[in-house]
Parts: structure tokens; sequence; C-alpha cells
């Protein structure tokens, strides 16, 4: 039982770290794009 349990948090918790590196992946581009635009924009 006990290591049932412990399979289910594994994979949540690697959904979790997928999601946390997708989520990285979006902020450094929408980071990346408002430096475009600004250096554009001056």
């Amino acid at each position: 039982m006990q290591i049932e349990g412990n399979k289910t948090v594994k994979k949540a918790f690697s959904k979790f770290l997928d999601i946390k590196n997708d989520l990285q992946c979006l902020i450094g581009f929408v980071n990346n794009l408002c430096g475009m635009i600004k250096s554009n924009r001056y």
C-alpha cells in the first residue's frame, strides 16, 4: 500500500516538474519578447 502511494506521489511530482519547466520556458520567452520590443522602441 505504501509503495503504491509513493508511486502516485512520484508521478504527480514529475508532472509538476514538467509543468514548472514549461512555465519557466514561457516566462523566459515572454521576457525575451519584452526585451526585444523595448530595445526596438528606444
